[in-house]
């Protein structure tokens, strides 16, 4: 496992040798024919350019491997209890990221989180919101984006985690958490008891 300078290393060469790729929609596929068939590297999947050169796939490769190879038992997971907590406590030594669309961010969103969708988060303006000193706690709908999210900032190096189910777990803490209070406390209140 590589040590923090060696990824931070690994990090510094990924950008320098990825290349500056202007898209013209986020969603479009690309095609051999399309807006990056001049980009150099060996043709992809179906005849399709690559935009990386050997080169820079091996780059990133090593990143991606390093990512894999620190990653913890939980994942960079964090249980929609603990982040309930985190806010609870006032503590501001993390930064809530909402990564749904702006639309789903407007009608609800958690309490001090900033926008980032999800489509966006490699975009050096929305890059430039992040901090490596602080740790980034990351969610979605139901978690799936924002573990996308979360890949791609761990292997940036930035301090990155996602909130375990999404906002589908954040409905039912509070539910939970009283379900496991009773247990704990050996109460049923309104559970079925065993006969």
């Amino acid at each position: 496992m590589a040590s923090g300078g060696a990824s931070r290393r690994l990090v510094a060469q990924a950008r320098i040798a990825l290349p500056s790729i202007p898209r013209s929609s986020p969603h479009a596929p690309r095609q051999s024919r399309g807006p990056h068939a001049d980009l150099p590297g060996p043709p992809g999947p179906a005849g399709q350019a690559s935009a990386l050169s050997p080169g820079e796939a091996e780059v990133i490769q090593r990143a991606a491997a390093h990512f894999l190879d620190s990653t913890p038992e939980n994942n960079f997971l964090l249980a929609p209890t603990e982040v309930r907590g985190r806010l609870q406590s006032g503590k501001s030594d993390f930064v809530l990221v909402d990564v749904r669309s702006e639309k789903e961010f407007e009608l609800w969103h958690l309490p001090g989180a900033i926008s980032i969708p999800v489509r966006e988060i490699a975009e050096p303006r929305s890059l430039a919101k992040l901090s490596r000193e602080r740790e980034i706690i990351l969610y979605c709908n139901s978690g799936h984006e924002s573990t996308k999210a979360l890949s791609l900032l761990r292997i940036l190096d930035y301090p990155a985690f996602s909130m375990k189910w999404g906002m589908m777990g954040w409905r039912t803490v509070p539910a939970t958490a009283a379900a496991l209070r009773a247990i704990a406390e050996g109460t049923t209140g309104s559970f079925p008891t065993a006969p």
